[in-house]
């Protein structure tokens, strides 16, 4: 379990029991429209999805976990993804349940995500693609955590019979020491 501190938000391992809770907010409107993913995932594509991050040192991905009335409850899912070592980068991902959003839980996921790569995987430059009519993700990244946009890209996915624009944003390992 991963715990800076940051609200009451940890990263944890995720499980088989997880699984139908993410498969089924992939599919929902709120959560598909602000992905790269084109129509609905399968329980098979999701299951395949899950086994392959076993075997994949390219991918750190966590279900991020929130105080329930008992115990955590799973709440969303975040990770690193395209890590390279080398060059000491990775691109993050995030969701939180739609049933969730709006109560400060993706900026603590997303800060405890950061320190992790930072402190933990010794990363130097951790960076995201956001889309364009994303304003709670924008805000959470560029205008909470500091990340900085890099670029503004026009009809990079075709998404719902339309183009979508994007923004890279990044954050390097001295700007967020510096936070």
């Amino acid at each position: 379990m991963i715990d800076y501190g940051y609200g009451k938000i940890r990263l944890g391992t995720i499980d088989s029991d997880d699984l139908h809770q993410f498969w089924l907010d992939r599919n929902k409107a709120e959560i598909r429209d602000n992905c790269r993913q084109v129509g609905l995932i399968t329980f098979q594509e999701q299951d395949a999805w899950y086994n392959g991050l076993k075997n994949d040192p390219k991918r750190k991905i966590y279900s991020v976990m929130a105080p329930g009335k008992y115990t955590l409850t799973t709440i969303g899912c975040a990770g690193l993804t395209d890590i390279n070592l080398t060059h000491r980068t990775a691109e993050y991902s995030l969701f939180i349940s739609p049933n969730k959003q709006g109560e400060g839980h993706g900026t603590s996921a997303l800060k405890t995500l950061i320190r992790h790569g930072f402190e933990d995987l010794n990363l130097n430059c951790i960076w995201g693609e956001i889309f364009e009519h994303n304003a709670a993700s924008i805000n959470i990244a560029v205008d909470k955590l500091g990340f900085v946009t890099e670029g503004h890209h026009l009809d990079r996915y075709y998404k719902n019979g339309k183009y979508i624009n994007t923004y890279t944003v990044s954050l390097l390992k001295k700007d967020w020491k510096a936070w």
